[in-house]
């Protein structure tokens, strides 16, 4: 059955109350309060695709993959003081990821590194050019001393984040991953999964070899995969299994 749109939506969406990069896809409640559902552009042609792929039965049903948490829903602010604030230590995510991560925001006055990301059902890549250190992007304790090794962390979420809308499998025996003083390069092929849902987890180290038994808990796991990859003074050990 249609939905009638009431006289307060069809003012809410005449009004275009969403910010800009954000499209209006209905309404939701709110604290008892229809309001507008504000949905990123972007996310908002993926999952358009994604429906529509599954309709010509070229997707599973099951994959809706969940919106990024922790991401701003405003415009983004293009200079933070307040690293603090965000939760979990993630503030590649707090702060608007690629958006406020672009090379020209800043940080106290300090511009921060660009973050580009491809993602592609072959391949993900995942690049870092910019001040080696002085940042929070995303560490468990907060620390700011080792920016660009951060980015690993940042791998791993991006990269599991759009494994759970594929089948597919990260081949870590085939990762490229190059540091050349303040840029970091990581490529990660993805071969197929043949209809089985994989993750990718990561520990390593920069200056030093790393400490690797966080990884252990993976080892009996469907699937088990493991390898080493260095560059320059950094060290990287990679596990990828299978989650479904």
């Amino acid at each position: 059955m249609n939905h009638i749109k009431s006289i307060e939506e069809f003012i809410f969406e005449k009004k275009n109350p969403c910010w800009p990069g954000y499209k209006q896809i209905g309404m939701k409640n709110k604290n008892g309060k229809k309001v507008p559902n504000c949905v990123k552009v972007n996310e908002q042609l993926f999952s358009d695709a994604r429906k529509f792929s599954q309709m010509l039965g070229m997707g599973n049903q099951d994959s809706q993959q969940a919106p990024y948490v922790n991401t701003p829903t405003g415009p983004i602010q293009t200079s933070r003081n307040d690293e603090a604030s965000c939760p979990n230590n993630d503030c590649w995510s707090h702060f608007g990821k690629e958006a406020f991560w672009n090379g020209d925001s800043k940080i106290n006055n300090i511009t921060v590194p660009k973050i580009t990301i491809q993602k592609s059902p072959t391949l993900f890549k995942i690049t870092y050019s910019g001040q080696v250190s002085g940042f929070l992007l995303k560490h468990a304790k907060g620390g700011k001393g080792d920016t660009i090794h951060q980015l690993l962390n940042v791998l791993t979420l991006e990269l599991n984040e759009y494994l759970k809308g594929v089948s597919a499998k990260p081949d870590v025996n085939r990762i490229k991953m190059t540091k050349s003083g303040n840029v970091l390069e990581i490529e990660v092929p993805l071969v197929s999964g043949n209809g089985k849902k994989y993750m990718i987890a990561r520990r390593g180290g920069l200056g030093h070899g790393g400490d690797f038994t966080g990884l252990r808990k993976y080892k009996k796991m469907e699937g088990y995969e493991e390898a080493v990859h260095k560059s320059e003074n950094l060290t990287e050990k990679f596990v990828t299994v299978v989650v479904s």
